[in-house]
């Protein structure tokens, strides 16, 4: 934004098209150095520089909705991919600073999870967001073999402090 309040379209979507298609969980490397950007159609990091975008690299090849960081630069995002019991399976990746998966987190019995966030009495619990439609047609919802969880907000006491504590 320029101090007159208006913004400026980036280069996002010239570099990378598939990110016209509903562009969501966006966040920056801890060193601030470039900007990850999510959508339908996976997850990109983008050098940063002076506020312009280049040399897009794909990280992730599937649906992307929410993205959180901590303070060792792990980056954690919300997707959705094939699991032991479920074909449409909802997960946290958790990748290094280097994007690297290091981890996955599976919030069972949620049908879609949606976003992060990091708080707590020591800013070391993830808090995952997750919606469920109750109703598939005419029938309850599954999450594998079991009716899904009510939409709500699930935790997780992890190891590190989220950024930026």
């Amino acid at each position: 934004m320029t101090a007159d309040g208006s913004v400026n379209a980036t280069a996002v979507t010239e570099l990378v098209p598939e990110l016209r298609d509903k562009p969501n969980g966006i966040i920056l490397s801890l060193d601030q150095q470039q900007i990850i950007v999510g959508g339908l159609r996976g997850l990109w990091a983008f050098d940063l520089n002076a506020g312009e975008v280049s040399n897009p690299q794909k990280l992730l090849d599937s649906p992307i909705d929410g993205l959180g960081k901590d303070c060792s630069g792990n980056i954690y995002v919300t997707t959705t991919r094939e699991l032991p019991a479920r074909t449409d399976g909802q997960v946290v990746v958790v990748l290094d600073k280097n994007y690297q998966e290091i981890g996955e987190l599976n919030v069972e019995g949620i049908h879609i999870v949606t976003n992060v966030a990091f708080g707590g009495d020591e800013g070391k619990t993830l808090f995952v967001t997750g919606l469920t439609a109750p109703m598939d047609g005419d029938k309850l919802r599954l999450c594998g073999d079991k009716p899904c969880l009510k939409a709500g907000i699930y935790t997780a006491k992890l190891n590190v402090q989220g950024f930026p504590f």
